[in-house]
């Protein structure tokens, strides 16, 4: 077992700090790569989802809005006609303020994103793989989340 705790020992003293400041930075680009592609593509689906249903609504109030007018148009009577224009002008309103909540939605979402992308790439940054030795195997631990490190598979005959 000579050897292999030699390799241990050649391991962490040489390998693991090389690892931290040359390696780690490059999964650490990756990492937030990932993340970042996964979060605009769940923003993109929700707001191309979102806008389309509110842009449906807002189309819908518009269409009634022009059946209330064709009604009214077609209407004998100037009283149904001022009550058909008056039934026009709230569904444009409906219209409008879909609209307005479908801007003001994407806003607040897309600012949701960006605040999220920002945590979550200063949590990516700050976080370090940290080796601990203090116990009866090495365990590693970045942020939050700790797991332990199996021993070095060494050949039964490495003794010799």
């Amino acid at each position: 077992m000579a050897i292999g705790k030699a390799v241990t020992e050649f391991l962490l003293k040489v390998v693991w700090p090389w690892f931290v400041k040359h390696v780690w930075p490059i999964v650490q680009d990756f990492i937030l790569g990932l993340v970042k592609d996964g979060l605009r593509k769940l923003s993109d689906i929700f707001m191309t989802a979102t806008q389309t249903r509110m842009q449906a609504r807002a189309e819908q109030a518009e269409a009634m809005a022009s059946e209330a007018e064709q009604v009214g148009n077609a209407s004998q009577s100037a009283e149904e006609r001022e009550k058909q224009a008056a039934i026009a002008q709230v569904w444009r309103q409906v219209a409008e303020q879909f609209r307005r909540e479908n801007e003001d939605l994407r806003q607040q979402f897309a600012d949701l994103t960006e605040t999220q992308e920002r945590e979550l790439t200063d949590e990516v940054l700050g976080s370090e793989p940290r080796l601990d030795t203090s116990g009866t195997g090495l365990t590693v631990q970045i942020g939050s989340t700790k797991g332990a490190v199996p021993e070095l598979p060494m050949p039964k005959d490495s003794a010799s």
